[in-house]
């Protein structure tokens, strides 16, 4: 699920909640890196050297665009 400044993810039976805000980025881009990084081990030194911005910009990370951020539907969820 997505939220404005929330990404919720469920990995292994676990809910993992990102606060996007703070990083200032579109929660589907977030969304995306933690897939292909969660999914592509070995690919992980290239958050070290600058090499996942060229992946983003040259189209090279799956980004589904279709998906919409959600507002809040929990009771007490105040978005920060």
């Amino acid at each position: 699920m997505i939220y404005p400044q929330i990404l919720a993810l469920l990995i292994d039976d676990k809910e993992i909640c990102v606060a996007t805000g703070s990083e200032a980025t579109d929660p589907r881009i977030m969304a995306a890196l933690i897939n292909y990084y969660r999914t592509h081990p070995e690919h992980r030194h290239e958050l070290t050297t600058g090499e996942t911005i060229t992946r983003l910009t040259t189209g090279r990370l799956p980004i589904d665009w279709t998906i919409t951020p959600q507002p809040s539907t929990s009771p007490g969820f105040n978005g920060s």
